[in-house]
């Protein structure tokens, strides 16, 4: 039922979501970094990352994305004052999520070599920025 009222949503409100994007077929995402870097520090101690250490980009957790879609799709329409609503969670950079990660585990070594996902992340920044 969800999934059939997530594509009633979209198409009512238009709800978009950035967090991926297709490069030639390739699923790229600019926020995977965020999950990988505690598998890598686990098992082996390293992670290599495709951002630079200062990108800030937003994150939020799927449980709080999907609360918020159905919270406003459970709010009578007459009570809407508008039909455009942001939900924010919380913004960090590789860096501070590397700081949290050796408060557990201290061995963790991380080499920051930005590739195009540096380029998506920065660019929905900027225009999350801009709007």
């Amino acid at each position: 039922m969800l999934q059939h009222q997530a594509a009633s949503c979209h198409s009512t409100y238009h709800i978009t979501q950035l967090s991926i994007t297709l490069v030639d077929g390739v699923c790229f995402s600019s926020k995977d970094y965020a999950c990988q870097i505690f598998h890598d520090a686990l098992v082996h101690g390293h992670h290599r990352c495709y951002l630079k250490a200062d990108t800030r980009l937003p994150m939020m957790y799927i449980e709080d994305c999907l609360r918020s879609v159905t919270e406003f799709m459970e709010v009578p329409t007459q009570q809407l004052k508008m039909r455009t609503y942001n939900v924010h969670a919380m913004s960090f950079t590789p860096e501070e999520l590397v700081e949290e990660v050796r408060r557990y585990i201290p061995r963790l070594t991380v080499e920051y070599v930005p590739d195009e996902r540096q380029d998506i992340g920065r660019l929905k920044y900027l225009t999350k920025c801009m709007l």
